[in-house]
C-alpha cells in the first residue's frame, strides 16, 4: 500500500482491537503516518524500539510492598486512555522481546501490567532482505496474530509531504528525481509467508466488515496481509463470484479477465502452464496488456521458491517476458 491508502487503512480499522504490523523500508514513513492518524483521532503516540528492551524492562523493577515482591510499572508501557503503542524494530528483537510481545498482543498486558481497554497496538518492521540486518518470523502463532501491510513509497505523496515541510519545488523536484533515478519508487519485498487458520479467517470477516468502502485492491493487500495471497484469492473468488476460470482465457473473455484481481491472474496463468496442450490454445500474451504482464511477474519473482517452476514456464512460452521482465 502506499502511505495515503495506510491512513485510510488505519482510520478505517483503529478501534477494531487487532494489531497491524507496517512492513516497510527505512524511512518510508511508517512511523509518520500512525503519529499523524493518532493525532486527528485525538491519541497520544508511545514509540518503543523494542531491538533496545532489555528482560528487565519488560517486567519492570522488582520491589517490596507489605513483604510481597511486586513489580513497578515500566515507563514505556502507557495508562491513559486514547493511546498508541507503536512497537517498533520487531524483526529485531530478541527472542524473549517478542515472547512478550505476543502475550500483549493477546491479552493487551505483560506480566501484571495492563494496557487501557482502548489502547492501540501497532507494530512496524523492515522487510526480509539482504539490506537489514533482521532475524526471522517463522513462528506461526506470532503470524497469525497479526495483520501485515506492505508500505511502499510515492513520489506524489512525497512530493506533498516534502512541500508541507516547507521546501523549495526545485529543490523538492531534485531530491524526487534523484531517488526515481535509483529506483526507490520500484523497490519491494515480499511479507512473511501467511497460512489461513479458523482464527485468522474469523479476523478477516471481522475486517471486511471495515473496509468494504476502500478500492478492492486495497482490501486485497489487508486480507492477504491475514490469510496469504491464496487464501485471499480464493475467499473474494468464492464471495464476489467474478473469479476467473482456465475457461475465461480459453474464450478470451477479456474484460473479465483486466477486472480479476492480480493474484487471481497469477493462479490460472499458472494452471494453464500445467497443461502444455491449452498453452497453445490460449494467447496469454494478447488477452492481457503488457503492464498487467509486468505485474505479474514481479508477483511471482517476489516468492521465487513457490512459483519457480510456473516463472521458468512462462519465460520459455513467452520470450516477450525477457524485456517486459527486465524494466
Amino acid at each position: 500500500m502506499r502511505i495515503n491508502e495506510v491512513k485510510d487503512f488505519l482510520k478505517a480499522v483503529w478501534n477494531s482491537g487487532e494489531t497491524i504490523v507496517l512492513v516497510g523500508h527505512a524511512g518510508v514513513g511508517k512511523t509518520t503516518i500512525v503519529k499523524q492518524v493518532a493525532q486527528e483521532l485525538g491519541y497520544k503516540v508511545h514509540v518503543v524500539i523494542l531491538s533496545q528492551l532489555e528482560p528487565g524492562d519488560l517486567m519492570g523493577v522488582p520491589v517490596q510492598v507489605n513483604g510481597k515482591t511486586v513489580f513497578s510499572r515500566p515507563e514505556w508501557l502507557p495508562d491513559e486512555p486514547k493511546s498508541v503503542l507503536f512497537l517498533d524494530e520487531l524483526n529485531r528483537a530478541p527472542l524473549y522481546v517478542k515472547q512478550a510481545i505476543l502475550q500483549l498482543v493477546l491479552e493487551k498486558q505483560i506480566g501484571p501490567h495492563k494496557l487501557p481497554e482502548d489502547c492501540v497496538i501497532i507494530a512496524a518492521m523492515n522487510p526480509f532482505t539482504d539490506e537489514y540486518l533482521v532475524g526471522n518470523m517463522d513462528d506461526k502463532a506470532m503470524l497469525d496474530r497479526f495483520i501485515w501491510i506492505k508500505v511502499q513509497n510515492s513520489m506524489v505523496e512525497l512530493a506533498d509531504y516534502f512541500r508541507g515541510k516547507g521546501y523549495e519545488d526545485n529543490k523538492v523536484m531534485a531530491a524526487l528525481l534523484t531517488l526515481d533515478q535509483l529506483k526507490v519508487f520500484n523497490e519491494d519485498f515480499s511479507l512473511p509467508r501467511l497460512s489461513p487458520t479458523p482464527r485468522s479467517m474469523e479476523r478477516l470477516l471481522k475486517i471486511s466488515n471495515l473496509i468494504g468502502h476502500l478500492p478492492i485492491e486495497q482490501q486485497m493487500e489487508v486480507y492477504s496481509g491475514i490469510v496469504g495471497p491464496e487464501a485471499a484469492a480464493e475467499f473474494y473468488r468464492r464471495w464476489s463470484g467474478t473469479f476467473i476460470r482456465v475457461e475465461d482465457f480459453l474464450n478470451g473473455n477479456v474484460e473479465k479477465i483486466k477486472k480479476a484481481h492480480m493474484i487471481e491472474k497469477v493462479l490460472v496463468i499458472l494452471k494453464i502452464l500445467e497443461k502444455p496442450e491449452l498453452v497453445e490454445k490460449v494467447k496469454i500474451w494478447d488477452i492481457i496488456k503488457n503492464e498487467e504482464w509486468a505485474a505479474v511477474f514481479r508477483h511471482i519473482n517476489l516468492d521465487k521458491e513457490r512459483y519457480a517452476l510456473g516463472f521458468i514456464k512462462l519465460k520459455k512460452e513467452f520470450p516477450q517476458v525477457k524485456d517486459i521482465y527486465k524494466d
